[in-house]
């Protein structure tokens, strides 16, 4: 491949990344912001609260959705994306795609371990499943970046 070619696709992995952090940021905010809301008093409906099993705010609001110390998920997931906004900003950081790639995985284990808790809760959250999505492409890309390093350690063999 190309210089030219391993240019424009990490151009376009590094795109990929940005356009799904931003829908991730989106979500997280969201979540964020009807958790509060539903907190805060009666008369809140969130726009995903559908009916009795499609409620996100029933999801946010529950004890499965404060796993880490009693914050919300939604705030760790908030703080990933962003991260995940500077990994395709900080490219001097040595080793970095290795930490993206921790990152990813973890995310997209974690993810698929919030489903099964919310497939027991008998409930849907449209939110929290659009992020399971964004989770698992984020995992794609973080593959994607991992193979990258084996592919330019043996250019760099055969130069």
């Amino acid at each position: 491949m190309s210089g030219k070619q391993q240019q424009q696709q990490k151009g376009a992995s590094y795109g990929m990344v940005r356009l799904l952090s931003v829908v991730g940021t989106a979500a997280s905010l969201y979540a964020l912001y009807v958790e509060s809301m539903a907190k805060a008093g009666a008369g809140f409906t969130a726009a995903c609260d559908i009916n009795s099993w499609i409620s996100c705010s029933k999801v946010f609001t529950s004890p499965s959705g404060h796993i880490f110390w009693g914050y919300p998920n939604a705030l760790f997931g908030l703080m990933f994306y962003l991260a995940c906004i500077l990994y395709t900003i900080l490219t001097f950081i040595p080793a970095r795609k290795y930490m993206f790639f921790a990152a990813t995985t973890f995310s997209f284990f974690f993810s698929i371990y919030l489903a099964y808790i919310l497939h027991g809760m008998g409930d849907l959250c449209i939110v929290c499943v659009s992020m399971y999505v964004v989770n698992t492409l984020m995992f794609y890309c973080g593959v994607r970046e991992f193979k990258s390093i084996g592919a330019s350690a043996k250019g760099n063999k055969s130069n």
